[in-house]
């Protein structure tokens, strides 16, 4: 195992500690209409560099959304939102190897674990 994997697992470990303090999640959204950010984080750099910015602030998890689940946004197919979720994944996955990574979707199961994602913020579309 190299050291970056050991820094992985212990964070892993830290995370699903029930004795641990509480952890910060950032959100990355790369949506281009996403009502939480108005969709600042569409390109590499700049989610690159927010993921930088919110894992300097503390963030122990990322969590990218890749469908804007904003009231009256464009639907999006499944095949759509798993490309660039999964393309997002890997860029944050290769920058930042030891950064846990949360995949916030309704519908993408079967794709982001395998993809580099370890755990899942999973909402739904219905009232």
């Amino acid at each position: 195992m190299v050291a970056q994997d050991t820094v992985f697992y212990e964070k892993v470990e830290q995370i699903f500690n029930h004795n641990s303090p509480p952890l910060i999640m950032g959100i990355l959204n790369v949506t281009a209409d996403s009502f939480f950010d108005g969709g600042q984080f569409v390109s590499e750099n700049q989610w690159l560099e927010h993921v930088q910015q919110m894992l300097f602030e503390g963030a122990t998890i990322i969590d990218i959304g890749a469908y804007s689940s904003r009231p009256g946004a464009n639907d999006m197919s499944e095949r759509d939102e798993m490309e660039r979720l999964i393309n997002v994944i890997k860029s944050v996955r290769k920058q930042f190897p030891t950064t846990v990574i949360s995949a916030d979707t309704f519908r993408v199961f079967n794709y982001s674990p395998i993809k580099g994602a370890l755990c899942f913020n999973a909402y739904s579309r219905n009232p």
